[in-house]
């Protein structure tokens, strides 16, 4: 399956262009579609979650293939965690001479 990294340039030059990453063709294909058919609003899905944002704002969109990048030791890590079980804890307060109250 094809994903791309596409980038909405907004009609202001002092607004940062909207960014969204792993876009499915089907999906650019649409977004493509949205222009040309100068549809009010634009709607698809990237990994960033869904996406709802009205045209009237929008002048463009920039597109690039996705490339995975590659991840670190503690991001694969972070991704591989499973949580086992809660862990309970008991909660000791001090006073302010440092015994336990």
């Amino acid at each position: 399956m094809s994903y791309y990294d596409i980038e909405l340039i907004d009609v202001s030059e002092n607004i940062e262009n909207f960014k969204f990453h792993k876009i499915k063709k089907e999906e650019l294909d649409k977004i493509i579609n949205f222009f040309k058919e100068d549809k009010p609003y634009l709607e698809f899905t990237a990994e960033e979650g869904a996406v709802i944002l009205k045209t009237a704002h929008i002048r463009g969109v920039m597109y690039q293939k996705y490339e995975e990048k590659e991840k670190t030791v503690l991001q694969e890590n972070m991704e591989a965690a499973e949580e086992v079980s809660k862990i309970k804890l008991k909660k000791t307060v001090f006073n302010s001479t440092g015994e336990p109250q």
